[in-house]
């Protein structure tokens, strides 16, 4: 009995001794973030780190990934969509031409007869976008419908960096890595800069353009408002 006794202490003991000699959760991180800024930047070359702050992820709707990609998707097929329009248009109303009467009774039914044409053609792509559109709305419902809350999930790498916006001009910018409980996997990246127009901000706009209820509570806040670097 005592012998088996020793030997579980010393089986403890050896785990701990394990576990210490380890990567510590701030090495894992910084390893987590210089895995993925090559992933983020083009240029690496004028990349300088300034902060990485790691923080408890728990389950919201933002950090949901199959949720975060819907609304990702759904980013895209806004442009496509616009795309589109703009395109098919511009070229129906000829491009700012205003007066089409030099055109002869069967030039302008031509015409007419293509201009039919392109829009059956915009129409068709609109609604194939339309189609897609509500396929990913609903996996965005569908998650929120099923979706656990306050539940832990992983943690969140805050790291502020600065790099060459343009050839003249730094840029400071912070990104939000959504990694596994063990820190091995990374499960998403958000782009904390409101202006970006795959950030955090029109990534919540939309979702909850989707859900219809603007979701407000410690847990989605925790994306945004868990870390803060104060630039001065």
């Amino acid at each position: 009995m005592r012998k088996n006794y020793l030997i579980t202490i010393l089986l403890v003991v050896c785990a701990l001794v394990l576990q210490s000699c380890g990567p510590s959760r701030e090495q894992k991180a910084e390893a987590i973030v210089k895995r993925e800024i090559p992933q983020i930047l083009r240029d690496t070359s004028s990349y300088e780190p300034i902060q990485t702050v790691v923080d408890r992820a728990f389950s919201t709707i933002y950090l949901d990934t199959a949720a975060a990609r819907a609304a990702y998707r759904l980013i895209d097929l806004k442009r496509k969509e616009l795309a589109i329009i703009t395109s098919y248009d511009c070229a129906i109303c000829g491009r700012g031409r205003t007066d089409w009467s030099d055109l002869s009774e069967a030039e302008m039914e031509k015409r007419n007869q293509w201009k039919a044409e392109m829009k059956a053609e915009r129409d068709q792509k609109l609604k194939e976008l339309a189609d897609e559109k509500a396929k990913q709305e609903q996996i965005i419902k569908d998650r929120d419908k099923d979706l656990a809350p306050s539940k832990f999930i992983g943690w969140l790498v805050f790291h502020t960096f600065r790099h060459n916006y343009t050839h003249e001009t730094k840029h400071i910018e912070t990104i939000a890595i959504l990694v596994d409980k063990k820190m091995d996997r990374t499960l998403m990246t958000y782009n904390l800069d409101d202006d970006d127009e795959y950030g955090l901000k029109n990534l919540k706009s939309t979702i909850i353009k989707v859900t219809k209820s603007n979701i407000i509570d410690k847990n989605s806040d925790l994306l945004k408002g868990g870390y803060k670097y104060d630039k001065k």
